[in-house]
């Protein structure tokens, strides 16, 4: 703590607080923040731990003859002031909201404001009020000249309009045309290619599977892509087509799948994550020339991943994106000479897709749900408060910028999964034809019956505002809302008795289990802890929650008693998506990495792999009487569903779904009775838009 009564500096977590500067800086970096919100704060932090009313604020920023509503006034400051600093309402960090009483500052403080003199205090909030009209003069100034300038105006273009999915576009080198993903051919997803300006796109690759993350040589001869979901294993991996169509060229790099590439401004590398030891990605640059790869990254506990990789337009820098649980994470940037851990650039613990530089390599353009549905945002590299652009509506995603800076294409629509059932026969091949459940406009996810079949929670959006836990009868006819706790909620899971449904929500900066009563009321935390805690299962005696966290860097299976108390570690050499026999004999599981379902005892020992398969997602499969049922995964239209037999260990077809299913989220279930099937099956209306004069 500084030893100088009168220092002007005020520290808490990754905030400072110059108040002779009248600044509020987060790592360095200023953070727009003037006038009655940075006034707010500095009364806040003058009294941390108690509560400073309404009408203390009202006497100290509002005079007594302003003729200002001064109610609307004081919450709109209060939520710039949160804006600013990251902070929630419904989940605060910094700043709590008692109801009809005030507000009062939690965070604890390095070097607190009460050592200083009252009198500096007021000088400060006196300067700030001054420094805040002449910066709203300057900014004034600044617009009124842009328009003398006369700016070209944005032009919005919309570049394809076939039905489906159309998305990650990626410039070619002279900035005349875009590669971009589309499954327009039915089956799996490939490359396309198509002039600014024309028709028709070309179709650059032919092989099964799902092509992604469309990279041009900079010299635009070649696109450089990922496929995956291939079963033969030949049609999966990292890839090269010439532009202008040609044979397909596979490269000796491991096997990655929709985690983003790109190539380097010189043509040398490629940069995309790669795997070692662990099913954690890392940053690595794969080599042209050579044909080797070299880690670029290291990835910090308890962070899960990195990906999508961006070089900057002189190759010296990469952003990425850090992940946590449930692709939740930052954007960071690290030196290609130098590795390691990266700088952090964006500090909003959202859910990113799509990192593109600005021509000047100053600034970032990405896609984020940092403010709720996913936008478009620009952030400096130096760091800063990201700022909404003008164009791209709330569906937005995979921003591309064309090498001279002046176009902008990105994906505007929506991917969205919903649930379908399907009876079957209990260990037998029958098809039966599927219908959907309770069909949404926005997206469902991570359906699971209840113990008695009855009932059917599942994990939703169609409030429109934040993933919610939602409870409906066998025939889904009137869903109602569990949780409103205003941030993710997913991973439902009921109890033996099925009075109480586990769940994984975001707290805070981590993801956390909680548990509440099947008929409704306020969720119980049970795990604590500055890691992920995610995917809950019950023991069948209800005494155990299980669960997957990273506290030593990789997901290991860990369990606590339902009541709470201490966290047992059980696996440790990787588990995910967990659930008990019906005797309680064995755990079975399955890693991240969707290869294989395995099984420990409870108590730790015998860890081994069950089934040698690739699952269309780490939650599809589920635990009967007799034995397992799973989705296998297919790059073809038709995904088997089979049963794997406990007693004679022979695994069987029992039927097939209509689509692949949708994997980025849990979706499998299977009746206590097992007579009918969950899944999920996608929906895509995504087309590419282009935007020219972006500046």
């Amino acid at each position: 703590m500084s030893s100088d009564p009168t220092s002007s500096i005020v520290r808490f977590g990754e905030f400072t607080v110059d108040l002779e500067a009248g600044e509020l800086l987060r790592g360095g970096v200023k953070v727009k923040l003037q006038g009655q919100p940075f006034q707010i704060l500095v009364i806040l932090l003058n009294r941390p731990g108690h509560i400073v009313s309404r009408e203390e604020l009202r006497r100290s920023l509002w005079a007594s003859d302003t003729f200002v509503d001064f109610e609307h006034g004081l919450n709109a400051a209060i939520n710039r002031l949160r804006e600013a600093l990251g902070d929630s309402s419904d989940e605060p960090r910094f700043i709590e909201t008692l109801p009809r009483r005030g507000y009062r500052f939690i965070f604890p403080l390095t070097d607190p404001i009460s050592r200083r003199s009252p009198f500096r205090t007021k000088w400060v909030l006196g300067t700030v009020v001054v420094v805040s009209v002449l910066s709203a003069g300057l900014v004034a100034w600044h617009s009124f000249r842009s328009w003398l300038v006369g700016q070209p105006s944005l032009r919005v273009i919309q570049f394809t309009s076939n039905p489906g999915a159309e998305l990650q576009p990626a410039f070619s080198p002279d900035g005349r045309e875009i590669a971009f993903v589309s499954d327009a051919a039915g089956v799996g997803s490939h490359i396309y290619a198509k002039l600014i300006g024309s028709e028709r796109p070309l179709r650059l690759t032919q092989g099964s599977g799902w092509a992604c993350c469309p990279a041009w040589s900079p010299d635009g001869r070649y696109v450089a892509f990922e496929r995956c979901g291939d079963n033969k294993g030949d049609n999966n991996g990292l890839f090269i087509v010439p532009a202008l169509g040609g044979p397909e060229r596979k490269l000796p790099a491991e096997e990655t799948c929709g985690d983003g590439l790109s190539w380097s401004p010189d043509g040398k590398f490629l940069a995309l994550p790669g795997h070692e030891r662990s099913d954690q990605p890392r940053i690595y640059l794969f080599s042209v020339d050579t044909l080797k790869r070299k880690k670029l990254t290291s990835l910090p506990s308890p962070f899960v991943g990195d990906t999508q990789p961006a070089f900057s337009p002189d190759g010296k820098l990469i952003a990425f994106v850090r992940s946590g649980a449930y692709s939740v994470g930052d954007i960071y940037v690290v030196a290609v000479d130098q590795g390691g851990e990266g700088q952090r650039v964006t500090f909003d613990r959202a859910w990113i897709r799509g990192i593109a530089w600005t021509a000047d390599g100053k600034g970032l353009i990405y896609a984020s749900n940092r403010s709720g549905l996913s936008k478009l945002w620009r952030v400096r590299v130096s760091g800063g408060q990201p700022e909404p652009l003008s164009v791209g509506g709330e569906r937005a995603k995979w921003p591309a910028i064309s090498p001279t800076g002046d176009r902008l294409a990105y994906t505007e629509g929506l991917v969205r999964s919903n649930i379908w059932r399907k009876a079957i026969l209990a260990g037998e091949k029958s098809a039966f034809a599927a219908s959907r459940v309770s069909p949404s406009t926005i997206g469902d996810g991570d359906p699971q019956f209840s113990p008695d079949g009855t009932k059917i929670v599942f994990a939703s959006s169609r409030s429109g505002k934040s993933h919610e836990l939602w409870i409906c009868d066998a025939e889904c006819t009137d869903p109602v809302q569990l949780t409103s706790r205003g941030v993710y909620a997913g991973s439902p899971r009921w109890s033996p008795d099925g009075s109480q449904i586990a769940f994984d929500s975001r707290n805070g900066v981590y993801s956390q289990i909680f548990v509440i009563e099947s008929r409704g009321g306020i969720p119980r935390q049970v795990t604590s802890g500055e890691f992920e805690h995610v995917r809950p299962a019950w023991s069948r005696d209800g005494r155990w929650l299980y669960f997957a966290s990273n506290p030593s860097g990789e997901m290991q299976l860990w369990k606590i008693p339902a009541a709470g108390g201490a966290q047992v570690q059980i696996t440790h050499h990787g588990g995910f998506h967990a659930q008990e026999s019906l005797d309680g004999r064995w755990l079975y599981y399955t890693k991240e990495d969707d290869i294989g379902i395995y099984r420990v005892s409870p108590s730790g020992e015998e860890e081994g792999r069950l089934l040698d398969v690739s699952l269309a997602g780490p939650g599809y499969w589920d635990v009967g009487k007799r034995g397992i049922y799973f989705v296998e995964n297919s790059s073809g239209s038709a995904p088997a569903v089979k049963h794997y037999n406990f007693a004679n260990h022979r695994v069987i077809e029992i039927t097939s779904l209509e689509h692949p299913p949708f994997s980025d989220l849990p979706g499998f279930a299977v009746s206590p009775g097992e007579h009918w099937i969950l899944y999920l099956q996608p929906e895509a209306t995504t087309d590419v838009i282009l935007v020219e004069n972006f500046h």
